[in-house]
């Protein structure tokens, strides 16, 4: 008689064993199905398990994923595979503003700039604007930053560059025009403003030059307003006054013509006379005697006075 004692001592031996791995948060792949041969058990079951170990940030962990294989006789075998998952990979911004060039009063607000992320699905970007002065009060840069920062610290930096220029010289409210006047009727200068694209209180100049003509009431005053903004940028405008005296003096009196005895002649009048834009009018005096038909019967013409006539009584004839 033959006692044969079967025992099973031999655990399962797997068919395929997958090896550790370092893997990108949004590559991890599914775990492998792993199977196995027995010397015994033609159906070998084999059990997974799968535990999350957490990381640095919470796209970064590690999968401890371990498979038993079990045969009738409870004889097991373990493999273990560890799936390192990492985020390196920095978001990629959705919209990037372009560097530019503007004038002052056309400064556009600063975009809305998002971004996407191989494993965060909301990425937070932030914003920041410094402002660099130039050479004038309405000349800067400004330097606008987006960073744009996933769930494990990866950023990614986009810069715009915005130079702010004012080129726009300011643009008179009103322009006085040429105009010719008497010189009784000079007016004063016009208060002239200005308006500018940037600059809230633009600073008008004024000169005046007057030019001397033929005669001290007849001149040219050439004004000049020169309208200047906060980076220099000017405008001018010139008036020309052509001022003119084309009215004569008037006479303050005007002695009339008259007929005295030849004993009785007056002396000739003092005549002044006034104008409207000499304060001192000279009066010239001239007087002409035009002989009569006898010695004491003549005529005076007095220019610039009066005309006075002298004559003497005709004696009667004897009957």
């Amino acid at each position: 008689m033959q006692k044969v004692t079967v025992e099973d001592t031999t655990p399962p031996v797997f068919d395929n064993k997958p090896v550790d791995i370092t893997v990108e948060c949004d590559a991890v792949p599914v775990a492998e199905v792993v199977t196995a041969q027995d010397n015994c058990d033609l159906d070998v079951d084999v059990t997974y398990n799968e535990i999350k170990t957490d990381g640095s940030c919470p796209d970064s962990y590690t999968l401890t994923r371990t498979w038993i294989a079990i045969d009738n006789c409870g004889n097991a075998t373990t493999h273990v595979q560890k799936v390192t998952v990492e985020d390196t990979t920095p978001p990629v911004f959705d919209n990037k503003p372009v560097d530019i060039t503007v004038e002052c009063d056309a400064v556009p607000v600063a975009e809305v700039v998002t971004a996407q992320d191989n494993c965060d699905l909301d990425v937070d970007v932030t914003y920041n604007e410094i402002k660099t002065d130039g050479n004038c009060p309405d000349s800067y840069t400004l330097t606008r930053t987006w960073i744009a920062i996933d769930n494990c610290g990866n950023a990614n930096t986009h810069v715009q560059k915005v130079s702010v220029e004012d080129t726009t010289p300011p643009v008179f409210d009103n322009k006085p025009a040429d105009i010719t006047v008497e010189c009784d009727a000079v007016p004063v200068a016009e208060v002239v403003t200005a308006q500018d694209n940037c600059d809230l209180d633009v600073d008008v100049t004024y000169n005046e030059i007057k030019t001397d003509g033929n005669c001290p009431d007849s001149y040219t005053l050439t004004r000049t307003w020169i309208a200047i903004d906060n980076c220099g940028n000017a405008t001018t405008h010139v008036q020309k006054v052509t001022v003119e005296d084309t009215t004569p003096p008037v006479f303050d009196n005007k002695p009339v013509d008259i007929t005295v005895e030849c004993d009785a002649v007056p002396t000739a009048e003092v005549v002044t006379a006034t104008d409207n834009c000499d304060l001192d009018v000279d009066v010239t005096y001239n007087e002409v005697k035009t002989d009569g038909n006898c010695p004491d019967s003549y005529t005076l013409t007095r220019t610039g006075s009066r005309l006075i006539t002298v004559a003497t009584p005709r004696l009667m004839s004897k009957k």
